[in-house]
């Protein structure tokens, strides 16, 4: 069955959900009907990922979930290009540091790390099996490689972890699962309401939707951090912070439709009850970018001997617009056929199992 037939009826499952009537809607509910509704339109996107000093961008368009253009930039330069029409995928690098970002990984990140699952660095490119001479040399002359069957499947996966920050492009594409991810982590989701007796106009990051614009603006709202006796599992682990208690995220729609979504990982704001609860003292003469390092290093090192995902810290953003115009995706003429299995959720692996690649998705 092919990534058309299996997406397809994903899509035609998911939409009733979306929009069954019968009981008034939650604002949690609005908001997974208006993501639903964006996810059948054709639309051009720009996704943001800033983590501490770089900034990814990811520039594309989606025909539908089969065709997709996507241009991937590491702080203003150039690196990586892709096409997808149903099974096949065809990609391109524009900078060495592609190999870096895209890469498949022998190994997670460094536990305790709050980085991304790769650096961006222009030396060697990337040493894998998969990678054929041909294909290898057509990569380093920034030429398109297609591979026939080596589309990335968008759909959910028990089997398959996709970290968040190890493929860009993947992220992008999957900003819409993360919100829903997110919606179920959060304490609640509500409409913003700038009159509202809780709203604190000081601790909002987030610019305020214009009276008369017809844009509706969805918070998201915390839960509280865990304390050190609290305990989860079966394995009665001890509870700790996870990025939802450090997540400030809100959505825009209008016509009832997703056109922006925010997003950031503030840790600031919570250093104060962080050290009160855990009785940990991070000078305040520090800068605070620092004091944040020092307490996201601590708490990712739980994480990691739990074997949980490591937080990052992060800003991100996603704007969609002309929802609904028709847009044209056609793989390159040019191309040098070939695998591309040896990036991360590209090509069809073979050989011994690589290393899982995560469903967080962005």
């Amino acid at each position: 069955m092919t990534r058309r037939v299996l997406l397809g009826v994903v899509a035609i499952c998911l939409v009733p959900l979306a929009a069954c009537g019968g009981h008034h809607q939650t604002d949690a509910e609005k908001l997974r009907a208006a993501m639903a509704r964006t996810s059948l339109l054709s639309r051009q996107f720009v996704y943001s990922d800033v983590t501490g000093n770089t900034r990814t961008e990811v520039k594309g368009l989606i025909a539908d979930d089969f065709r997709y253009k996507a241009a991937t930039t590491i702080n203003g330069l150039p690196i990586w290009e892709e096409v997808v029409d149903d099974d096949a995928i065809a990609d391109r690098a524009l900078s060495n540091a592609a190999f870096a970002v895209f890469g498949r990984q022998a190994a997670p990140a460094a536990q305790g790390s709050s980085a991304p699952a790769q650096s961006v660095s222009a030396s060697q490119p990337v040493e894998s099996p998969s990678l054929t001479p041909p294909v290898r040399d057509a990569l380093l002359a920034h030429r398109w490689v297609l591979d026939s069957t080596g589309a990335p499947s968008l759909l959910p996966s028990a089997t398959e972890h996709h970290p968040l920050g190890a493929d860009p492009v993947f992220d992008a594409l999957t900003v819409f699962r993360y919100v829903d991810q997110s919606i179920r982590e959060a304490f609640q989701v509500k409409k913003f309401n700038a009159d509202s007796l809780d709203y604190k106009p000081s601790e909002d990051p987030f610019p305020k939707p214009k009276k008369h614009s017809g844009v509706s603006r969805y918070d998201f709202e915390r839960p509280r951090l865990p304390r050190p006796q609290d305990i989860s599992g079966a394995s009665a682990n001890q509870r700790i912070p996870t990025a939802a208690n450090f997540r400030k995220m809100a959505v825009y729609v209008k016509d009832g439709r997703v056109i922006q979504v925010l997003e950031q990982i503030d840790v600031v704001s919570r250093l104060e009850e962080l050290q009160r609860n855990y009785n940990v003292k991070i000078p305040s003469s520090l800068p605070s970018a620092q004091r944040v390092k020092i307490a996201i290093d601590a708490i990712n090192a739980v994480r990691a001997a739990q074997g949980s995902d490591v937080i990052r810290v992060r800003t991100m953003s996603l704007q969609l617009v002309d929802l609904g115009k028709p847009v044209t995706v056609a793989l390159p003429t040019d191309a040098v056929d070939g695998s591309l299995s040896a990036f991360e959720n590209r090509g069809r692996a073979t050989g011994s199992p690589t290393t899982p690649t995560t469903t967080a998705g962005g």
